[in-house]
C-alpha cells in the first residue's frame, strides 16, 4: 500500500462518513439497493468535484457496501479517487482488520468477521493509497468543539434545542470538558443519566457530526457540506424550511441550473443515476487534468470567506447563512459563467471556420488531412516546392503554440474556460451512456 501524509493529497479533498450509518450486515440484508444506490449517488457527486473521498479504514472494512463497491470497483482505489485513512500503529490494513476482529470477538455477524472484510484489506494493501493520522489532538477537538457549542446561543445545536424546546441541563458542558478523554460512547453515557429523549437524541446526533468533523481534520480533509453530515438531524426540517443546501444540491440547483440557463444545454437531473461509477472516475481524472475541481471548488470557498459566517471555523452554517451562501454560490457561478462564455463562442466560430477552410482545402490540394491552420499552410508550401520555408513556419508556429501554452498555465484559474470544458465531457458520458445503454 502508498502510506501519504495529510499534505501528500491533492487539495479540495473531502472525508467521506456516510459508510458508518449502514455498516451491519441487517442493512446489507434488508434495503441492499435502496441504500446502495445512495450512496453511489454520493459517491460519484464527489469523485467528480473533489480530489480524493477520503474515508476511514474502519468503515471501509465493517460495511457491506463499502465491500462490495471496492470488490466490483477495484479502480476507485487503484485511481487514487478513493483513498483510506489510517492512524499510525498498524504496517498495513490488514494488521487493522485483525485487530479490529480481536476486538469484536463476541460480535461474529459484525461484518469484520466475513471473508469480503479481508479481501477489501488485501485490495487496499496492494493497490490503495492510506493516508495516516495521529490520534493525539483528535479527541481533544472533539470534546472542545461540543462544549463550546453547547455553551454558545448562537450554535446550531442550542437553536435545535430551543426550537424543540428542550431544556439543556446547565452542567452538561461542564461534565463533558472534565473528561480527559471523550468518545461517542462516552457522551451518550453522560446524556442519558438526564432521562430525557429529547435531549438524549439531538445532543448523540450532534456529537455523531461533530466526530465526523473531527476525523476529516486529522487528515486535513473538507467535511462533506456539514449540513449534509447530519444524522437523522435534518436542519431544514427542524427549522421550518422544506430544504437543505448540501453538495448535491449545489452541483445541480446551482451549478448545472445556472449551466443551462446561461447556455440552453440540456442537462438531465437523474445524470448521476445514469453514469457509471467508472464513468466517475475517468471524469475524475479529466477534472483533475483540466482544473475543474480546483476551480469549482475555489468558487465555493472564495463565496463562504465572504461571508460574515457565526462559526469562526467555518464548519457549521446556520439557517440565514445557508440562505445566503446559496444566493451569493449562484451570483458568482452565474459571474464565472458569463466570463467563460465569450471565449466559448470565439473558440467555435474559429473551429467552424478551420472545417470549412479544411474542407476547400481538401478539394484543391491532393491527399490533403490537415489538423489546423499549421498544418494547412505547411502542407500547401511543401506542394509548390517551398520546403524551406514550409520548415520555418512549422518551427515558428511551434515556438508560438509553446509561449501560447505557457501563457495559458500562468493565467489565474478563474480566467480560463474550465468549467464549461468539464460541462461538455460529461454530456459526452451521458450521451453515450443514453445511446449505448
Amino acid at each position: 500500500m502508498k502510506s501519504v501524509e495529510p499534505n501528500d493529497l491533492i487539495s479540495h479533498r473531502v472525508f467521506f462518513t456516510e459508510f458508518d450509518r449502514y455498516n451491519t450486515i441487517y442493512h446489507w440484508e434488508n434495503s441492499k439497493s435502496g441504500i446502495q444506490r445512495l450512496l453511489e449517488r454520493k459517491l460519484k457527486l464527489l469523485i467528480l468535484t473533489k480530489g480524493h473521498v477520503v474515508v476511514a479504514a474502519s468503515q471501509l472494512l465493517e460495511s457491506p457496501f463499502a465491500h462490495n463497491l471496492i470488490i466490483e470497483h477495484p479502480s476507485l482505489l487503484n485511481s487514487g479517487a478513493l483513498v483510506s485513512s489510517m492512524k499510525y500503529g498498524h504496517n498495513s490494513t490488514l494488521d487493522f482488520l485483525l485487530d479490529k476482529r480481536n476486538e469484536q470477538l463476541k460480535n461474529k455477524v459484525n461484518p469484520y468477521h466475513t471473508k469480503l472484510a479481508k479481501d477489501v484489506a488485501d485490495s487496499i494493501d496492494e493497490n490503495g493509497t492510506v493516508v495516516r493520522w495521529s490520534l493525539e489532538g483528535n479527541s481533544g477537538w472533539f470534546r472542545d468543539r461540543l462544549a463550546l457549542d453547547l455553551e454558545d446561543p448562537k450554535s446550531l445545536i442550542r437553536i435545535t434545542l430551543n426550537h424543540e424546546n428542550v431544556i439543556l441541563p446547565k452542567e452538561l458542558s461542564t461534565t463533558i470538558k472534565e473528561c480527559e478523554y471523550l468518545s461517542r460512547g462516552k457522551v451518550e453515557s453522560i446524556v442519558k443519566k438526564y432521562n430525557n429523549p429529547d435531549l438524549e437524541n439531538i445532543v448523540i446526533a450532534y456529537s455523531d457530526f461533530i466526530y465526523y468533523l473531527s476525523g476529516a481534520r486529522t487528515v486535513k480533509s473538507e467535511g462533506v457540506l456539514p449540513q449534509e453530515n447530519l444524522v437523522d438531524f435534518s436542519i431544514g426540517d427542524l427549522l421550518g424550511s422544506k430544504t437543505k443546501l448540501s453538495d448535491s444540491e449545489i452541483f445541480f440547483k446551482i451549478f448545472i441550473d445556472t449551466v443551462k440557463a446561461k447556455t440552453s444545454t440540456i442537462f438531465p437531473t437523474d445524470f448521476l443515476d445514469s453514469i457509471s461509477i467508472e464513468n466517475a472516475i475517468e471524469l475524475h481524472q479529466i477534472a483533475i487534468e483540466k482544473n475543474f475541481i480546483e476551480k469549482y471548488n475555489l468558487i465555493q470557498i472564495k463565496t463562504k470567506e465572504a461571508l460574515q459566517i457565526h462559526d469562526p471555523e467555518r464548519l457549521v452554517l446556520l439557517m440565514t447563512e445557508l440562505e445566503q451562501f446559496e444566493s451569493e454560490l449562484f451570483f458568482e457561478f452565474s459571474k464565472t459563467l458569463d466570463n467563460e462564455l465569450p471565449t466559448r463562442i470565439r473558440e467555435k466560430k474559429q473551429r467552424a471556420t478551420g472545417k470549412v477552410l479544411h474542407s476547400l482545402a481538401s478539394l484543391i490540394i491532393p491527399f490533403y488531412s490537415p489538423e489546423s491552420y499549421k498544418e494547412l499552410i505547411v502542407s500547401g508550401l511543401t506542394i509548390i516546392g517551398k520546403n524551406e520555408a514550409a520548415k520555418s513556419i512549422d518551427m515558428k508556429v511551434n515556438k508560438g503554440i509553446f509561449a501560447c501554452e505557457s501563457m495559458l498555465e500562468k493565467m489565474s484559474v478563474f480566467d480560463r474556460q474550465i468549467l464549461l470544458d468539464f460541462v461538455d465531457e460529461m454530456k459526452k458520458k451521458y450521451t453515450t451512456k443514453l445511446f449505448n445503454g
